[in-house]
């Protein structure tokens, strides 16, 4: 037995110590390491749709009545948007005022004339836009300017009309006259 033993430990001996190739080592690391970037990746989708799912399923006991939008009461420094537009007032369609009227909230045509709506106050105020048609006109986006199309006629012919898109800057009522013509210098009618 102590042959088996003796011829085992010369073998055991005489045998090569196993050395792995250092790439082998290197491809284990980083398979390692996207496998744990791939298990968190998977983990932070989970955890996002559960906290969108909890979220959406909260949110409409969230919204609180402070949150709902009403038109002011008073004068507004942010502006005034009217709940409703009115028939304009008697007092309002006698008159003609000034272009200088500030911020605005609303313009529009009526009979009245062209009406623009203060978004200080919600007060209205009719006036005459010159050379101007009431159905087309624009508001810019913060009220501080209102852009209709202009037509002056200049004489008995067609071609003498200058036609074109007026800017009202409100806060000092002064108007800026773009015409609208042609390379060849015919005049072209706005329509919208």
């Amino acid at each position: 037995m102590t042959n088996i033993r003796e011829e085992l430990d010369r073998l055991a001996g005489a045998a090569r110590t196993p050395s792995p190739d250092p790439a082998l080592w290197d491809r284990g690391r980083r398979l390692r390491r996207n496998d744990r970037l791939a298990t968190s990746a998977a983990t932070l989708v989970v955890v996002l749709f559960v906290g969108g799912l909890i979220s959406l399923s909260l949110a409409p006991s969230l919204v609180g009545s402070s949150q709902v939008a009403a038109p002011a009461s008073g004068p507004a420094p942010d502006g005034a948007i009217p709940s409703r537009i009115d028939e304009v007032p008697q007092h309002v369609r006698s008159g003609t005022e000034s272009l200088a009227i500030g911020r605005v909230s609303v313009a529009f045509g009526s009979t009245a004339g062209t009406v623009l709506v203060s978004a200080t106050d919600g007060s209205y105020h009719r006036v005459t836009l010159p050379d101007g048609r009431n159905a087309t006109m624009r508001l810019s986006p913060d009220g501080q300017r209102l852009a209709y199309v202009y037509t002056t006629p200049s004489g008995e012919e067609p071609s003498t009309t200058t036609a074109g898109v007026a800017i009202i800057d409100l806060s000092n009522g002064k108007i800026d006259q773009v015409p609208t013509v042609t390379s060849s210098g015919a005049t072209v009618d706005v329509a919208s």
